[in-house]
């Protein structure tokens, strides 16, 4: 049985060896680019409070939540023309759609069991608790009326034990319910230069929801390890949008550039440019691009290569996922840090909107539950979803050696002690 592990959502694959275009050289200064960057809260004026929950029982909790972070919306241009003629072009890969932050909490707790000391009090130690998430989406400016999206999935996790206060044996339980997600969309709707001020505008949009599930485990005497379920609970992160300026001083002007004035950076050569809009008007004949409007004439210019066995995902790559690749490789530049962070089990922003790309356009499989890993048969897919099966892949993503073996079927990391599990999985369902 072969499987293929994801990174966040994509395909981790190992060897990448760069395919350099001939006389690829961005046509973009950097030293006249402006930079167009709007930052705001990620989810402001976020509060949420549970009351004390459940009526009746005689372990009881309430919770209340806070957040923080930031939603960053970035993009570079490159004016040019003059003061009184200018235009700017956006730079191919520039944009970014980022959202970084956390949740913490405070509560408190009523404790009256038989036999136990009671308590009505605050939980010491919850507000150590830290649910953090992260995302980030590059695009090519300007992106006129496009939802560009970062989403930030929260994995289902049990987060680490808090022991009871007040001497009563025991701990609070928090999980992190499967469906967890902190969502920021950005859709521009104005892209423009005049004189020596550059402006680009849009609403950025908030969604989302934190799935927890608590639950408060007691040694009882003579009855042993009681579990008291606490409701869980949803929050909802849809909390509406705003709009957002961003503004930046034009200093210098670079040289006219030819071609679509939503994207520069390509290489040089025979095509049509992609479609596109700028601030001065829209692109037209010119030099082949990578990214929306198509690759153009010179095809793309990060193409890779990954060896005979895995021909048609190269393809796939370099047809659908140009820019993708671009951001991840530095434009060409660095294969090496793109290939590390597409190995690490995390993922990370230089290879995220790849790994999207990749299992958007390019990956046929099934996903195992949201372990992360995926079969090419969806019945396979299913019975290894069934929750006993699922918690075992759910192990393996988040050991090493397990993750390695069934990533890449290394002899050396197959001696995990999750292997077994998998291993009757996979017989019990009849995977091959």
């Amino acid at each position: 049985m072969s499987f293929v592990m994801n990174v966040g959502s994509g395909v981790l694959f190992v060897v990448m060896v760069g395919v350099a275009a001939a006389g690829c050289e961005p046509e973009a200064s950097s030293a006249s680019q402006v930079t167009l960057r709007a930052e705001q809260e990620v989810l402001p004026g976020f509060t949420y409070s549970t009351g004390l929950q459940p009526a009746g029982s005689p372990v009881q909790a309430s919770f209340d939540l806070a957040a923080s972070g930031l939603a960053v919306v970035e993009a570079k241009g490159q004016p040019s023309g003059s003061e009184s003629a200018p235009e700017l072009t956006g730079v191919a890969g520039s944009g970014v759609v980022r959202v970084t932050g956390g949740f913490s909490m405070v509560g408190t707790l009523k404790i009256d069991v038989d036999g136990l000391p009671s308590y009505d009090g605050p939980i010491p130690g919850i507000e150590n608790v830290a649910i953090a998430f992260e995302a980030e989406t590059p695009f090519d400016p300007w992106a006129i009326d496009a939802g560009l999206a970062a989403r930030a999935a929260i994995p289902p996790s049990r987060l680490p034990p808090i022991p009871l206060p007040g001497g009563i044996p025991g701990s609070l339980v928090l999980e992190v319910a499967e469906g967890s997600f902190v969502e920021v969309t950005f859709t521009a709707s104005f892209a423009a230069i005049e004189g020596t001020t550059a402006s680009y505008e849009g609403e950025i949009a908030r969604a989302g929801s934190l799935v927890i599930a608590p639950s408060v485990e007691i040694e009882v005497p003579f009855l042993g390890t009681q579990v008291f379920d606490i409701p869980s609970f949803t929050v909802d992160l849809a909390l509406g949008s705003e709009l957002v300026s961003m503004t930046a001083t034009v200093s210098e002007y670079g040289g006219s550039i030819e071609g679509d004035k939503a994207k520069v950076g390509a290489c040089s050569g025979a095509g049509e440019g992609g479609a596109g809009t700028g601030g001065q008007g829209a692109g037209g004949d010119g030099p082949g691009g990578a990214g929306e409007g198509g690759a153009g004439g010179a095809g793309c210019p990060y193409a890779v290569s990954l060896g005979p066995d895995q021909e048609e995902l190269a393809t796939c790559l370099n047809e659908s996922c140009c820019l993708e690749l671009g951001v991840c490789t530095e434009e060409g530049q660095d294969f090496d840090s793109c290939n590390a962070c597409l190995q690490s089990s995390q993922g990370g922003p230089l290879c995220d909107a790849l790994v999207s790309c990749m299992n958007e356009s390019c990956n046929d499989g099934f996903e195992i539950c949201d372990s992360g890993y995926q079969v090419t048969e969806q019945a396979c897919a299913e019975c290894l979803g069934e929750p006993a099966c699922c918690q075992a892949f759910h192990d393996c993503s988040n050991d090493v050696d397990c993750d390695e073996c069934l990533a890449t079927g290394a002899p050396t990391a197959c001696e995990s002690p999750l292997i077994p599990a998998i291993d009757e999985c996979v017989a019990t369902c009849g995977c091959s």
